[in-house]
Parts: structure tokens; sequence; C-alpha cells
């Protein structure tokens, strides 16, 4: 992922497109099935300085994995540009979003802060509370 090639990304809430009440973490055994008609899969490629800050354990390789609910905005962007997947990954200051659709990736920034929350305060399974 070349820093230039999203030079131009837009930067947005990250609630617009994952809702906190809409997302939930799984292990990566249960990522390898398929989720309900209306999720979609998430990854999140985590630092070690920011996997260390959070109030659960990580696994080893920093990633994580869940998968959200579409609400009407995500559910567009589903529809129109087929999008069938979510990538988080940390670029320092913020987190750069990648929207996995056939005709290519849809990129977004938004706040490192809006990460930590959502990852605080989403379902997750026994093996990642404390």
């Amino acid at each position: 992922m070349s820093p230039k090639s999203y030079q131009h990304a837009e930067r947005i809430p990250l609630a617009q497109l994952i809702e906190t009440n809409r997302f939930r973490l799984v292990m990566h055994a249960q990522f390898e099935q398929s989720c309900g008609l209306s999720e979609l899969p998430v990854e999140l490629e985590l630092s070690a300085g920011f996997a260390g800050k959070l109030p659960f354990p990580v696994p080893w390789d920093k990633w994580l994995y869940g998968f959200v609910r579409v609400n009407e905005f995500l559910g567009r962007l589903r529809q129109e540009k087929q999008v069938q997947g979510i990538s988080l990954h940390d670029w320092g200051d913020q987190f750069l979003v990648l929207l996995d659709a056939p005709t290519g990736e849809i990129p977004y920034f938004v706040g490192r802060n809006e990460v930590t929350q959502l990852l605080a305060d989403c379902l997750k399974p026994p093996e990642l509370r404390k």
C-alpha cells in the first residue's frame, strides 16, 4: 500500500461505515466461515503500539477479525459498488479503511480514537475479554 496511492482518500467518521452496536469481533476460525446475509467481513491490521493499548489481549500477529451488520450508507455502497468486505490498516495517526469491490479498493481515512472506541465497546468473543 503506497501512501501516494491513497493521498486523496476522504476522511469520514468511522460510525458512517461501522457502528459499534452493529460490529462484533470473532476469532480467526469463525472468520473463515461465511457471515450473515446482512453482514460484511472486517479485518483490522494493528501496529504493536496500538494493540498494546487496547483493553483486551490481541493475538500475536496483531490482526483482528469481525463482522459488521450493514447500515444504510454501507448498504448503498454494497449495492452500487458491490462491496464485499472491509479492511482497516493502522497508519500511525489515523487508519486507512479499504472497501473491497470488484472494480478496486475504495479508500477512506478514519480517526485512530474512533477505532480505539469501536474495539473497546464492540461485542467480543470470550478469548478477547480480560
